[in-house]
């Protein structure tokens, strides 16, 4: 469900943004009257409620993806507040109208770049991609430092399926014993990939 919110809310800012570009460009080419004292006022009210919002998640420590996506809309709404008491007040000292629209513009293009980025991490996620972070290269050089038990390594993968749980399953190879006697391996590699690479679930199948 994390994942899911996150995907919708990166889908509906990509939406909106596509939209103000939308109006933004036919108030470019058909100027109507701003009325910048308004505009002012209202963003000005946005912007303090548009603070406490980024305050209270920032303080909420869930750095997971559908926060992220939420943070992430509520800065875009701060940027917007900010533009839009920059250029009300300037359209309410000049009467220069057309700079509503550009200023749409340019936050609308900001927005979007900052969406598709979420976007598409969310569909990395739904599609359990190996996180971009990780190798596979030097989780398997680091494990076979680390065990000398560990004689090979293959069918080693890796895929997230929700922020920051990443799970990883390999066939270990160690010389013939008693399984056993093994188990305790089993675990340290658990652990040992729990603590350097932050990979909470792990499938170790052991083969000789």
């Amino acid at each position: 469900m994390e994942i899911l919110a996150a995907l919708a809310n990166a889908t509906g800012l990509v939406a909106f943004s596509a939209w103000i570009i939308f109006q933004a460009v036919s108030r470019v080419l058909n100027p109507i009257a701003v009325s910048g004292a308004e505009v002012t006022g209202v963003a000005i009210a946005g912007l303090g409620i548009n603070i406490v919002t980024i305050l209270i998640l920032h303080g909420a420590g869930a750095w997971d993806l559908n926060t992220r996506s939420a943070l992430l809309h509520m800065i875009a709404d701060l940027v917007s507040s900010i533009v839009i008491v920059v250029g009300g007040s300037i359209i309410w000292m000049t009467g220069w109208v057309v700079l509503d629209p550009l200023l749409s513009l340019a936050v609308a293009v900001v927005i979007a770049k900052w969406s598709f980025t979420l976007l598409r991490d969310s569909f990395m996620v739904l599609l359990e991609s190996q996180p971009q972070h990780l190798s596979q290269e030097q989780i398997e050089g680091s494990l076979l430092q680390s065990f000398p038990q560990i004689k090979g390594l293959h069918d080693l993968h890796l895929w997230e399926i929700t922020s920051h749980f990443i799970c990883l399953s390999v066939h270990v190879v160690v010389e013939d014993t008693l399984l056993s006697d093994v188990q305790d391996l089993r675990r340290s590699i658990s652990a040992f990939l729990l603590d350097r690479y932050g990979i909470g679930h792990c499938v170790i199948q052991l083969e000789c």
